[in-house]
């Protein structure tokens, strides 16, 4: 038998997708336009990201992105062309190559050949300044 998809909306965007992320367990998927907006669609609206990276950091264009949840706080983790890390506004690392998470970790991987391993149970400042992070 067919399996037919229904579509429930469409919502013009400014831009082409650049990236998407979505949470692992809530009803939410942020999108990367290629401006470099970022905007959050949940419950079948669309609209912008918070505090948006791209106007905080000049446009950073991320080439892995991930929806993060410290202490009930979802963040917006981004890593850039330089390998800079990115948590929402703030620049958590100069030399990421690779970042990834768990039900309790979150993983990134330096240039130094290092694996930081930050427990989510933290909130994201204190997860940064126990962890070193810039």
């Amino acid at each position: 038998a067919d399996k037919v998809v229904s579509v429930v909306s469409c919502i013009q965007l400014e831009d082409s997708v650049m990236n998407l992320a979505t949470h692992p367990s809530r009803d939410l998927l942020v999108l990367q336009l290629f401006s470099g907006g970022l905007f959050k669609f949940t419950e079948g609206v669309l609209e912008p990201w918070g505090n948006s990276l791209i106007e905080a950091h000049e446009c950073q264009h991320f080439l892995e992105m991930e929806l993060v949840e410290f202490e009930g706080e979802v963040v917006v983790v981004g890593r850039t062309p330089h390998n800079h890390l990115y948590m929402d506004t703030r620049l958590w690392s100069y030399d990421c190559t690779s970042f990834s998470q768990t039900k309790t970790h979150f993983l990134i991987t330096s240039h130094t050949h290092t694996l930081r391993c930050v427990p989510l149970n933290q909130s994201s400042k204190a997860a940064r300044a126990s962890e070193g992070f810039v």
